[in-house]
């Protein structure tokens, strides 16, 4: 791999600074919602304060039957398949020694009222309501107040069927109670209807249990004090109008969750519709939270169950946020205690459209996306000028170095021996090393001169010593080596004027100049 394309991938690494900022985008908006949470929970608050100064406008703290709208009649089977969802969630009361349990549902529809109970009963002593021993049977006591007085109803049967209803002597009452009686395998249940108009101002229901042995177990609200009937209030939804800000819609649950009162509604801001749609999609699958719940159904609008109610419910502010059930929408919800003199005893539920987020957070990502692609095609211009300019110094140092010695002899100079970088450092040291290698060679050159000056006085007094010696009488025998010195003095003298010679033809051929011509 080549040196550009090294650093060019070292410069990949500014791709880290996308995430960094989708980080800080992150952390900001949860600030941002932190901020509406803390904001929405203050008007909530304010808004209870208000409410809490008007007389008779919140509801009591009192144990109470809230009655949903049921939307069609139920059929009268003995079951509560049929009933609309929220109002399937039973009110439980149960005796712990003996396991006897009632659960009850209220419900009103075309101006009748409607009720459900079930009873876990594991000792079954059944008999009609007129019997004369009915008091000492399995049976429900149902106590009613109204504009006609109370009214206090038996309601047992002996076997599955309509209801056998009575007064408290067994006598027929003169309230005509219609339903159904059902035997479960744990049990029976009971679903009955008053009369259409029949005023009821409060309730009180009990189911008697008769254990076998003479003792009677009851379970159920109680009957010195009956609870009243609660309905959605419009008084209270009034009071509640004026308190709320524009685009916020507001619900008063009950203890129990059931919405009392509802006020307000929401509205698009058009902030969203400022975001391109994939840029809507994206930003909610990358920054909204998996656990971020969807929009409630229709249900919500008579019954609360969600986290931030509960919490309110139990003292403390709650808040989430959710998408409407189409999901092109982020809703935030607050909900906070309704505080009595005994505990708090309902709660305020405040919900707003949240887009002005989804912007915020639209104009931080885009700022910062077009912020960092010009900061990393900046980056890669500089790195990539910065690479060739030094892939150029390394290549033109590299074809120094191979013709700093040519043929001739001569070091040709290295270029870049003046920069002060590491480069710069490489070329004055293979300087330095070429320097060394031309004293050598120059001194090599100078060698043959200097050998044949040192080496001709030598041979010129061997061979006069050889002329001096062969003047003299020497013997036969010796004529011989007398010779082979003669010879041999010979040849040292040829070689050393041939390197004479030939140290004069470099001489000669280093100070002519060339010449072109056609071959």
């Amino acid at each position: 791999m080549s040196l550009r394309a090294k650093l060019l991938l070292v410069a990949l690494s500014i791709l880290t600074l996308p995430w960094a900022g989708w980080q800080f985008v992150r952390q900001m908006e949860t600030l941002l919602r932190q901020g509406q949470e803390q904001a929405a929970i203050a008007t909530a608050e304010a808004v209870v304060r208000a409410l809490a100064v008007q007389p008779g406008v919140l509801p009591e703290a009192a144990p109470s039957w809230f009655v949903p709208q049921l939307p069609v009649p139920p059929q009268l089977d003995g079951d509560n398949a049929d009933w609309p969802q929220p109002a399937q969630d039973l009110r439980r009361f149960t005796e712990s020694a003996s396991g006897t349990e009632l659960a009850l549902a209220l419900g009103e529809a075309r101006d009748a009222l409607y009720l459900f109970a079930r009873v876990r009963d594991t000792s079954p002593a059944r008999a009609d309501a007129h019997w004369a021993n009915a008091a000492q049977r399995d049976h429900v006591r149902l106590l009613l107040d109204g504009d006609n007085g109370r009214a206090l109803l038996r309601i047992a049967n002996a076997a599955d069927g309509a209801l056998v209803v009575s007064d408290a002597a067994g006598r027929a009452p003169a309230l005509r109670v219609t339903g159904v009686w059902r035997e479960t395998t744990n049990g029976y249940q009971v679903e009955l209807r008053l009369p259409q108009g029949y005023p009821v101002r409060a309730l009180a229901v009990q189911a008697i249990d008769a254990d076998g042995s003479g003792g009677m177990q009851r379970v159920g609200s109680a009957t010195d004090a009956l609870w009243p009937l609660r309905t959605p209030s419009e008084p209270l939804a009034t009071a509640l109008t004026p308190l709320l800000p524009a685009g916020t819609r507001a619900r008063v649950a009950d203890a129990h969750g059931w919405v009392l009162a509802e006020a307000g509604a929401l509205h698009d801001d058009g902030a969203a519709e400022q975001v391109p749609p994939w840029r809507r999609w994206v930003y909610r699958w990358l920054l909204l939270d998996n656990d971020t719940a969807a929009g409630d159904t229709a249900d919500a609008a008579v019954r609360s169950q969600s986290a931030e109610t509960r919490a309110a419910l139990a003292g403390t502010p709650g808040a989430s946020w959710r998408r409407d059930p189409d999901g092109e929408r982020l809703l935030l919800r607050v909900a906070v205690p309704l505080p009595g003199a005994s505990g708090n005893h309902g709660a305020l539920l405040i919900e707003r459209e949240s887009e002005s987020v989804l912007l915020l957070t639209d104009r931080a990502l885009t700022g910062l996306l077009g912020a960092t692609l010009l900061a990393l095609l900046g980056a890669g211009a500089v790195v990539f000028v910065f690479a060739g300019r030094l892939s150029a110094r390394v290549r033109r140092l590299r074809d120094a170095t191979e013709r700093a010695l040519d043929r001739d002899g001569p070091v040709q100079p290295l270029p870049g021996t003046d920069s002060r970088d590491e480069i710069g450092d490489l070329s004055r040291s293979f300087a330095q090393l070429l320097d060394e290698v031309a004293a050598y060679t120059a001194y090599l050159r100078s060698l043959a001169s200097k050998l044949s000056h040192e080496i001709n006085t030598p041979l010129a007094i061997v061979r006069s010593s050889l002329d001096n010696l062969a003047g003299d009488s020497l013997p036969a025998p010796s004529q011989p080596y007398l010779e082979r010195a003669r010879s041999g003095v010979d040849r040292l003298g040829l070689l050393v004027r041939a390197m004479s010679e030939a140290t004069r033809i470099e001489q000669a051929i280093a100070s002519i100049e060339p010449e072109h011509f056609d071959l």
